[in-house]
């Protein structure tokens, strides 16, 4: 852990404190969604945290890739707030219904709980962390000379902005639908 890079190091720290909050949080409550609420919300979390423990100046580049990653996140987030994802407290509201189905086919409860702990609260979490790894590549390309936000950098970024901007209406279009 301590041969991690400051942004690297700070990712796998919160990702072990969400990690067992997820897991006290599902042991308390028996709502094992409590990673789904995050799923939208950590990339941007890791993301940010790796440009505030990023070396100074921060560089543009990182920037433009936190900003595509919010614009992202906040799609999906609102999303699922629209839904009714988001309770207060927090860790209530309604249960994916695949848990459900796995508890019953896991009729041992020490297994249910390992399961429970092991991919519920800690897999799916190393997952959403595992989102931000290029950055560490990016960060680290950064220190070459000429490495300034090219004409390539905008162009995925519009791309990227572009499909965003189709997902949105797409998602739109499902929720009338439904509606």
């Amino acid at each position: 852990l301590f041969s991690l890079s400051p942004p690297a190091r700070g990712c796998v720290l919160l990702c072990a404190a969400v990690a067992t909050l997820c897991f006290a949080a599902q042991e308390l409550s028996g709502n094992y969604s409590q990673v789904d609420k995050l799923w939208s919300l950590l990339p941007t979390a890791y993301v940010w945290l790796f440009v505030g423990l990023s070396a100074s100046p921060i560089h543009p580049r990182l920037l433009l890739l936190a900003g595509c990653i919010s614009v992202w996140s906040a799609r999906l987030t609102y999303n699922f707030a629209r839904k009714g994802g988001y309770r207060w407290p927090p860790w209530t509201g309604e249960e994916d219904y695949r848990w459900p189905v796995l508890r019953a086919a896991v009729p041992q409860p020490l297994l249910w709980h390992l399961f429970g702990l092991f991919f519920v609260a800690i897999a799916q979490n190393i997952i959403l962390m595992l989102l931000v790894v290029p950055l560490a590549e990016i960060v680290r390309q950064l220190s070459v000379p000429g490495s300034g936000l090219q004409w390539g950098d905008w162009a995925v970024a519009a791309g990227f902005l572009s499909l965003v901007l189709v997902e949105t209406v797409a998602d739109q279009q499902q929720y009338n639908f439904q509606s």
